[in-house]
């Protein structure tokens, strides 16, 4: 894969679940070749992974597994699971965003990530868990904002807010809605306003 610049890469159209481990590595390889003036694309592997940024801006993939990933300075986006159909089913993937204006990415404009695809079920057996969100920091969501919900996660020894997606579309919180990530920090329903919805 030989990439003319970064801006040319469409992230969420590729398709990392169809690549073998050949082809991935071919692909990591290929991004470390690679030089991008203003951000660092790091991309995990189909397993666990602790990815780690730097000063600069990174891009950040953790792909499948339980991940841990820690953008550090710069303004970072980061994906803990696939950007397709299914992504994080089963994982609980730990975000931080560290100093910078960070993107943690919870949706695509054609999936809701961590979403077990059950419909009467709180889906609290796979979500993200972003450990430092601030004022200056974004969600990246599936749809609008009348689709999430704020509230307790429900989930035992973990603290921070839960962010749920309105799965059975009625509106109102209840124990159908999917559990999609817990944020700790300066999380709130103005935070939820200001997300990219996509």
């Amino acid at each position: 894969m030989k990439v003319a610049s970064y801006q040319s890469l469409e992230w969420e159209d590729v398709q990392f679940s169809e690549m073998d481990s050949a082809d991935l590595k071919i692909v990591q390889t290929s991004l470390k070749k690679s030089s991008f003036n203003s951000v660092k694309v790091n991309l995990g592997n189909m397993s666990a992974d602790k990815l780690t940024g730097d000063a600069r801006g990174a891009e950040m993939f953790g792909l499948k597994g339980n991940d841990h990933i820690d953008g550090r300075a710069g303004n970072d986006v980061l994906y803990g699971c696939l950007a397709e159909k299914g992504g994080g089913r089963g994982e609980k993937d730990n975000l931080i965003g560290g100093t910078g204006k960070d993107i943690f990415v919870l949706g695509t404009d054609e999936y809701v990530l961590y979403d077990d695809g059950k419909k009467n079920t709180k889906g609290n057996a796979d979500y993200a868990i972003i450990e430092d969100f601030s004022k200056d920091d974004k969600l990246q969501l599936h749809g609008s904002k009348s689709d999430y919900f704020i509230g307790a996660s429900g989930v035992k020894g973990e603290n921070g807010q839960g962010l749920f997606y309105d799965s059975n579309d009625n509106r109102k919180l209840d124990k159908a809605d999917e559990l999609i990530a817990i944020v700790n920090g300066s999380f709130n329903a103005k935070s939820l306003g200001s997300s990219i919805f996509v």
